[in-house]
């Protein structure tokens, strides 16, 4: 699992997670538990698999730039820097991303996950 420590806001009605340049709106359920914790301190969870990548530019897609493509068999592990911050995505063999590959990713808002950093208990 990608662990990314930054804070969330509310911000009309809604949540967003902020850390270093990455800013992602979180989904209603996801925000529930955040008003009873410390929203400056907070780490964002996501699974190689719940980040979809593509070339091409989609509305709310984040740009990134692959460092490391990983073979494992039924998948390759890509791991890229996206807005100053280190993610690993997890994709189906013979997607030709190689190192410096520029990669846009989107990610689904119901399947983060938000933990306290100070208990490691999780918030969402």
């Amino acid at each position: 699992m990608n662990f990314i420590k930054g804070s969330v806001e509310s911000i009309d009605g809604g949540w967003l997670f902020s850390a270093q340049g990455l800013r992602l709106s979180l989904s209603a359920s996801v925000g529930q538990g955040l008003s009873k914790c410390n929203q400056n301190d907070v780490t964002l969870g996501v699974r190689p698999e719940d980040i979809k990548m593509g070339r091409e530019q989609q509305p709310g897609d984040i740009e990134g730039t692959v460092f490391m493509v990983e073979p494992v068999g039924p998948v390759d592990y890509v791991d890229m820097m996206v807005a100053g911050v280190k993610l690993m995505a997890s994709v189906d063999p013979g997607h030709g991303l190689v190192h410096d590959s520029n990669v846009r990713i989107r990610m689904n808002s119901e399947k983060l996950y938000l933990f306290d950093r100070q208990s490691g208990n999780r918030i969402a």
